[in-house]
């Protein structure tokens, strides 16, 4: 079994992928490889997380811990898109339908999932030129034990 961090990771891409409007969804590692121009529109997802220790602070290997998760879902499309911040928005207005319910990532219970928002649209140099991103911000607990960080509880 995969880190949580890993499984919800990947749950966004595989139901970002399941969309026709986007020709591709990667992980982060993706944006250090040149992109073709079939690969656009894209999603590029990054999972970052705080962990706590959750109630009573219990001995090691017998506590719960509380995982905070953001989930950052970068869109890009390429620098020839007409109406480009229109599509931009577009595109954001189906990963926030999208990614409205959890359980449709298939990874357990997420507690407290949200959208937080999404950053300004901005240029990220390419190999063929530009493209243009606008990340969204979701967030989300979890609650393993301290020996297990591919079980949520």
């Amino acid at each position: 079994m995969t880190h949580v961090k890993t499984q919800i990771r990947n749950g966004v891409i595989e139901v970002l992928k399941a969309l026709p409007d986007f020709a591709s969804a990667h992980s982060a590692s993706r944006m250090l490889r040149k992109f073709q121009s079939t690969d656009f529109p894209l999603a590029i997802v990054s999972v970052s997380e705080n962990v706590a220790v959750s109630g009573a602070n219990g001995t090691p290997g017998h506590r719960q811990l509380q995982r905070d998760m953001q989930i950052s879902v970068t869109i890009g499309i390429h620098e020839e898109t007409s109406d480009a911040e229109d599509t931009l928005d577009e595109l954001s207005v189906l990963v926030e339908k999208t990614l409205a319910k959890p359980s449709s990532l298939g990874v357990g219970k997420l507690l407290f999932w949200r959208y937080n928002g999404s950053a300004e649209p901005t240029g990220q140099p390419t190999e063929d030129g530009l493209m243009l991103i606008q990340t969204l911000n979701f967030s989300c607990s979890v609650r393993t034990t301290d020996t297990d960080p591919t079980t949520i509880i």
